[in-house]
């Protein structure tokens, strides 16, 4: 193949994302979970052509997650807070903004915000701005598309809900890959079967 090795990726999942984030390529993934593998924006009619607009273009880490339509005020808010226990310290904010393309969601002040508080990534169905700077922030970003108009902030929108990219369903906790192929969500309980079926991969690998 031509990229990491499906071994590398499984010994990825199963060490909870502790190892080098550029060791995973989500074609690989895909192939080691088939259909188990979720594709944000994939389905017939929910098409999202997902761009990267961050320092960093390959990220990894457990979805923290955010419904909110043109106001940002939950995202500034989850950006200035410290990423969760829970996600070993690769957090990534995954936002549904209805894919909206009015106003941007976040732009370089939240995006810098999020990566001095250990966030990995952010991604964002809908819009960003300060295009030029994000590009020069170590961390990822993906969305739709930019526009110079800012959102509104009212304090609305809801946290750690389950939300809806396209056709597939992110859960809290549920686990990001993303590169330059598109992004892959994996359930959590899925690295503890990788776990046990690791030494048939390595066995397989180059067939």
């Amino acid at each position: 193949m031509g990229h990491t090795t499906k071994s590398l990726i499984v010994d990825t999942l199963t060490t909870s994302i502790t190892v080098p984030q550029d060791d995973f390529a989500t074609a690989d993934l895909y192939d080691v979970f088939l259909d188990k593998a979720r594709i944000p924006g994939s389905g017939s009619g929910n098409i999202m052509d997902w761009r990267h607009y961050g320092g960093k273009t390959k990220f990894a880490g457990y979805a923290t997650t955010v419904k909110c339509f043109e106001d940002n005020s939950r995202l500034q808010e989850l950006a200035l807070s410290a990423v969760p226990s829970t996600s070993t310290n690769a957090g990534i904010l995954v936002v549904d903004a209805g894919a909206s393309r009015r106003c941007a969601i976040m732009g370089d002040q939240i995006a810098q915000t999020a990566m001095s508080n250990g966030w990995k990534g952010v991604i964002i169905s809908g819009c960003v701005r300060d295009v030029s700077i994000l590009k020069e922030i170590s961390m990822g970003i993906m969305a739709l598309g930019s526009t110079p108009r800012k959102s509104t902030r009212r304090g609305e929108g809801q946290v750690h809900i389950p939300i809806q990219l396209g056709d597939v369903v992110i859960q809290p906790g549920d686990l990001i890959f993303a590169d330059d192929d598109g992004i892959l969500v994996l359930d959590p309980s899925f690295t503890e079967s990788s776990n046990k079926n690791n030494k048939n991969i390595r066995n397989n690998r180059n067939q």
